[in-house]
């Protein structure tokens, strides 16, 4: 802590009973997060002045930043990006394992499950609470159509009909009113 001025004094308290130091600088000694407060006074040849409150505040930095991933089993595992400083990545909570250093992180998995990383920052020397990203790799969706097996004639159409994924796709598109949405018409030029 600083303050100017002529024969400062450091106090505890405000009724000034505790004194602590002498001079324009006073090192607390104080590393736990929290909030402290302590009183100057100076002298000079009127008496000492009255007491002023100087706050020391000591704080974490925020965890970084992070957003959850989801992708599709079979689509290629994108690489998690964190913002901060001096980030840390660790397999658990504890923050026991550490995995990677920096701002990105390629995990390596692509198996069906759900994938929690813990990370800090580091800023001004002082190393953040963890924070958490979670890769989650969902299974394909079994798609099933109103006809498993059908055979129609040269000129014929049938109207399918697939169910159980959030959209569709379908291939080949000859002989097809549209490739895209749960519901065609095939009208094939050949059985």
């Amino acid at each position: 802590l600083f303050a100017t001025g002529f024969n400062i004094k450091w106090y505890e308290d405000s009724l000034l009973l505790f004194f602590l130091d002498s001079g324009n600088t006073y090192s607390t000694g104080e590393t736990s997060v929290a909030t402290y407060t302590y009183f100057a006074t100076q002298t000079n040849g009127c008496g000492e002045s009255q007491a002023t409150a100087v706050m020391l505040t000591i704080s974490l930095p925020a965890p970084p930043v992070v957003t959850d991933t989801v992708i599709c089993y079979g689509n290629v595992t994108p690489v998690l990006t964190a913002s901060g400083s001096n980030i840390k990545w660790y397999l658990e909570e504890e923050l026991i394992t550490l995995v990677n250093f920096g701002d990105s992180f390629v995990t390596g998995h692509s198996a069906v499950g759900s994938y929690t990383y813990y990370l800090t920052q580091t800023v001004g020397g002082c190393t953040s609470l963890a924070g958490d990203i979670v890769l989650t790799i969902n299974p394909r969706p079994l798609v099933t159509l109103n006809y498993n097996n059908v055979t129609i004639q040269p000129g014929q159409s049938i109207t399918l009909e697939a169910y159980n994924a959030g959209s569709y796709s379908w291939s080949p598109a000859a002989g097809l009113n549209t490739t895209v949405g749960p519901v065609v018409i095939a009208s094939p030029a050949s059985t």
